[in-house]
């Protein structure tokens, strides 16, 4: 190996290191969230299989090595990416508008919906790459019945056209669409330059499909001004509420790609990743079916977690296929 191979090895080492540290923290609240609470044998089984055990079937998000593939994935196609297109004008998108907002008491997400909006906007931007659906939690806002959870996108591009574009442009001209509100008057599209460091590129990938360990607490700093968020603990029951939606979502209901040159790639490089993980072999369990989610948390719910907590509402290209069919 060469000086330069060591050293991108070291950077792929480094994150992951950090991207396992995540998937660990997480688990680790989804522990003290459910270790009190009374299971049967059936609905611990179930429970560890949507988040602890290795799977076969269906790529949950919930779980931890469905999870760990797809980030260890994308951090090296990121990072392949930007070895290969060094020159590349590279962007960083964060997309947060009103869609993504709901309730944990009923959440209700919509996927499909999240997914193509933001596929057609960030088109019609004439930009490409890859990018994820997030989904966390803030703390709780004055006056509202409940903490919110929010679903938003992170978006790593180009422009398709391959020319130089001023990003405060381009940001100012998607946040002026009717089509992205925010309704704390945030911004809801951010766009920055990527340096192009392969460190830059491996933090983005492990940052992407982190799980989220953190609340987020929206903070008014000053009178007039706009919100800002910090990163707090989260509340009692939130991770548990977290895994109970990633658990009826697979990977590819918040992976996408724009364009079929290099974000192609990358997207296909985490699907093909997440297929071998999900493989049917010696030590995996097969994945819940859909509706052995929904009866299970229905059953789990009944005597643990908070009484005020409802079913999930959770559209996915696999119940959207059943709504036309019906």
């Amino acid at each position: 190996m060469t000086d330069h191979d060591d050293e991108m090895a070291a950077v792929i080492a480094t994150s992951r290191i950090k991207a396992d540290d995540n998937l660990r923290k997480f688990a680790d609240g989804f522990r003290r969230d459910t270790r009190r609470w009374v299971l049967s044998s059936e609905e611990a089984d179930f429970l560890a299989r949507i988040a602890t055990r290795r799977i076969s079937g269906r790529a949950l998000l919930s779980n931890r090595h469905v999870r760990k593939a797809a980030h260890y994935a994308l951090m090296e196609g990121l990072v392949d990416a930007s070895e290969d297109e060094p020159a590349r004008q590279w962007l960083w998108i964060t997309m947060a508008w009103d869609t993504g907002l709901t309730l944990e008491r009923s959440p209700y997400i919509d996927f499909v919906s999240l997914r193509t909006i933001a596929y057609q906007h960030l088109r019609r931007s004439g930009i490409e790459g890859v990018g994820v659906v997030e989904t966390d939690t803030w703390k709780n806002l004055t006056g509202e019945p409940g903490r919110r959870m929010a679903s938003h996108v992170h978006f790593i591009g180009y422009p398709a056209d391959g020319k130089r574009v001023k990003v405060t442009q381009v940001a100012a001209d998607m946040r002026a669409r009717a089509a992205l509100p925010n309704f704390l008057d945030a911004p809801s599209v951010d766009i920055q330059n990527v340096s192009g460091s392969p460190t830059d590129f491996a933090q983005i990938g492990q940052y992407m499909l982190k799980p989220p360990v953190h609340a987020k607490n929206p903070v008014m700093r000053r009178k007039g001004d706009r919100h800002k968020f910090y990163d707090a603990e989260h509340a009692q029951g939130s991770t548990a509420r977290l895994t109970e939606v990633f658990s009826h979502c697979e990977l590819g209901d918040v992976l996408f790609s724009i364009g079929g040159g290099t974000g192609k790639d990358i997207a296909s490089k985490v699907r093909a990743a997440v297929r071998h993980e999900i493989r049917v072999r010696a030590g995996a369990m097969p994945a819940p079916t859909r509706e052995e989610v929904r009866r299970h948390w229905s059953s789990i719910r009944e005597n643990n977690g908070s009484k005020k907590f409802c079913d999930c509402r959770i559209i996915t290209r696999a119940e959207q296929r059943g709504a036309e069919k019906s």
